[in-house]
């Protein structure tokens, strides 16, 4: 829901979403979508096989992270932290 209307987002477009208060950003490679929404109701309906929750504010597309180690996950040329509390999880997902 942007500015009242519906827009939809292919879930393979999509490179990550970040939280921002009670909105969120859902940001794919051509464009940024701001919306009304929490980051946790969002993570319950997207795939855990293709989304992966990084940090409290931050879910990536697993197939899009290019590179990561302990502290951040690269998408292309954008760095996201790996916050402590999801660093032991991230690391065993992104380990297989």
């Amino acid at each position: 829901n942007i500015n009242k209307k519906k827009i939809r987002v292919p879930v393979e477009e999509i490179l990550y979403i970040e939280s921002k208060k009670d909105y969120i950003d859902i940001v794919t490679a051509d464009r940024v979508y701001t919306t009304k929404y929490q980051l946790g109701e969002i993570a319950q309906e997207l795939s855990n096989d293709a989304f992966i929750r990084i940090h409290r504010s931050y879910i990536a597309a697993r197939h899009k992270i290019t590179a990561y180690s302990a502290t951040q996950a690269e998408l292309g040329v954008v760095l996201l932290p790996i916050g402590r509390a999801y660093r032991d999880s991230v690391l065993q997902i992104l380990g297989k």
